[in-house]
């Protein structure tokens, strides 16, 4: 991740690019190191980047660990200006206690979810509930796998903030990724 933010996130920051961030997925290994936030806030700081380029996402499955390293290091990470964002939710144990336990910024739906939303009740029902439930807490939401247009138009009408997914773009190179954040 270190590379990443080196070769690339301060390529696309200089290049304009300053609106966005880029999300780098941690694990509980990197999380129960005391020093991961320190050093992450050493990169940013040489490299003269703001927290808010950088989205950290982590797991149900970290998240319900609850070991003091872990929390610790989150708040850290909270306290930088770094999102914090809850990945894959609806999916693990989904204990909402951690929603206030932790300093959560984002929650994104799992695709699980947004597959069937405009077609199936009960994955409707779970979208607005979760979206529901992430607004009433202050905190954004996002929609994972969108692919298609009924799929966009529901979310967009329950108050989802952000979509990624195949209808957006498929995975790129890192080099294609520059060409679309060129366009806007």
């Amino acid at each position: 991740s270190e590379m990443c933010i080196r070769d690339r996130c301060k390529a696309w920051h200089d290049a304009g690019a300053t609106h966005h961030a880029m999300a780098i997925n941690v694990s509980s290994h990197q999380l129960k190191d005391q020093h991961f936030a320190q050093r992450l806030a050493d990169i940013l700081a040489s490299l003269s980047l703001p927290a808010e380029c950088i989205h950290i996402e982590v797991t149900e499955n970290i998240a319900i660990m609850e070991e003091q390293a872990c929390v610790a290091s989150l708040y850290r990470l909270s306290e930088l200006g770094v999102q914090l964002l809850l990945d894959d939710f609806g999916t693990g144990y989904s204990s909402l206690s951690y929603l206030k336990k932790f300093p959560i910024d984002v929650l994104k739906i799992d695709r699980s979810f947004i597959n069937e939303c405009a077609y199936n009740p009960d994955d409707a029902a779970i979208c607005m509930a979760i979206i529901s439930l992430a607004k009433s807490l202050g905190l954004k939401i996002v929609a994972e796998g969108v692919e298609s247009l009924e799929q966009l138009e529901f979310i967009q009408q329950q108050g989802c903030d952000i979509y990624q997914g195949y209808l957006y773009s498929r995975p790129l190179p890192a080099s294609d990724v520059e060409v679309l954040l060129r366009r806007g």
